[in-house]
């Protein structure tokens, strides 16, 4: 098995053509990949002394209710068309794993592009995103805004602080900065409007793709805001586009029902269905999550409830990647847990305490209230009496429903 850090002389010509054969990217877009490469730490896996297979991580932070842990992304893992099958993207994202794990990340993310391959890594299902499409002429909001600023790739550096510096909530990440200038500029149609504060700052934006479009559909790829006075008056402004652009996709922000803001939204749903400008809400999960480090992830935690203990048996899927020299074994193994306002972990059984037998997927869906534990032991590994599950579904109903907030 031949994993090595990426080689960026050596190896650039070999990722533009995996990214080129999988549709990715395309060769007009290819000097974008080149500061991703450099600031990315990447593993490839060569066959005949050529990189076939590159796995990517970026680092950042991901917010678990009022504190801020360290997050690592797997934001790539691109296998080319001859190396499919052989179990090399497997062997290589496991290795990058084990990686971001001796780095110190407390969790780490990625974008499914089907549910089940990565759970053989530990990783476990997030929450539902609500991609909306409407007619922004349909918007009941009367706020008052002002003219925007146009914004361009050119403005990445802003656009990522104004990203960084958003209104956060439960879940929510930040990536580095070279994320958003990839994101910004390898369309053509990618476009951003925002507005500034006295001294320059760029305090909220929209960035947008569908430049040229003459009636849409128009994507609102993100949108950024340090506060609810700043979300309307961008609501307004995508309004006013309703003029012309007869459709708008977007992900629902975190905490906020769209549909709210809409006038008749069931009408127009049947008045444009089956058009190429049907109004209608989708729902998917997309994004898959795992515990790295549980001390950390429990120490953080903080729930107002009667303190109560447990023990935890975790089985950690990932070890069935590891080689027996692997510096990293994953979590796997018992664990004492306390949850309540002052929560915390640590290795050993008590044996005058109840048991809960999990995965470190289902375990960090739990944890990270994605779905209480009385659906998982439907459909994961999670085991434990009744009196148990109680317990835990009252103590992380506390929490609200995780939202990423940053597409990876």
């Amino acid at each position: 098995m031949n994993i090595r850090t990426v080689d960026y002389k050596k190896d650039k010509d070999h990722i533009y053509r995996i990214w080129n054969e999988v549709g990715w990217i395309n060769p007009e877009s290819f000097k974008y990949l080149d500061d991703w490469i450099k600031k990315s730490s990447g593993l490839v896996h060569e066959i005949n002394g050529q990189a076939e297979c590159l796995v990517t991580s970026l680092r950042g932070d991901f917010k678990f209710q009022d504190n801020l842990l360290s997050f690592s992304c797997i934001s790539g893992v691109t296998t080319s068309l001859i190396a499919r099958k052989k179990n090399i993207a497997g062997k290589t994202t496991a290795k990058k794993i084990v990686e971001e794990a001796l780095a110190g990340s407390a969790i780490c993310g990625l974008g499914m592009f089907e549910q089940g391959f990565y759970n053989q890594f530990g990783f476990g299902t997030g929450t539902y995103e609500s991609l909306i499409h409407f007619s922004p002429a349909t918007l009941k909001i009367d706020v008052p805004f002002r003219v925007p600023e146009r914004l361009a790739k050119e403005d990445y550096k802003d656009i990522h602080w104004s990203r960084k510096n958003r209104l956060r909530k439960h879940g929510s990440c930040t990536l580095p900065e070279v994320f958003t200038k990839f994101e910004a500029s390898f369309s053509k149609k990618r476009f951003g409007l925002g507005y500034r504060d006295k001294n320059g700052k760029l305090t909220h934006h929209v960035w947008l793709d569908g430049y040229g479009s003459e009636n849409g559909p128009i994507d609102i790829v993100w949108m950024a805001y340090q506060n609810y006075d700043q979300f309307l008056e961008l609501l307004s402004l995508i309004k006013s586009l309703g003029d012309q652009i007869l459709l708008i996709k977007m992900l629902e922000p975190p905490g906020i029902y769209i549909q709210d803001f809409l006038n008749y939204p069931f009408y127009n749903r049947m008045l444009s269905k089956n058009s190429k400008y049907m109004n209608q809400n989708k729902a998917m999960a997309y994004w898959q999550i795992r515990i790295l480090d549980i001390f950390q992830c429990i120490e953080v935690t903080s729930i107002p409830i009667k303190e109560f203990s447990f023990n935890l048996k975790l089985f950690d899927p990932i070890t069935n990647f590891l080689t027996n020299d692997s510096p990293w074994k994953g979590i796997s193994g018992n664990y004492i847990i306390t949850i309540g306002k002052k929560s915390s972990c640590e290795h050993g059984i008590n044996k005058k305490l109840e048991t809960l037998e999990s995965t470190v997927n289902a375990f960090t869906r739990l944890w990270l209230g994605i779905l209480p534990a009385s659906s998982l032991q439907l459909s994961e590994k999670l085991i434990c009496n009744k009196n148990l599950i109680l317990k835990l579904d009252k103590a992380f109903t506390y929490l609200p429903k995780p939202h990423t907030d940053w597409d990876f």
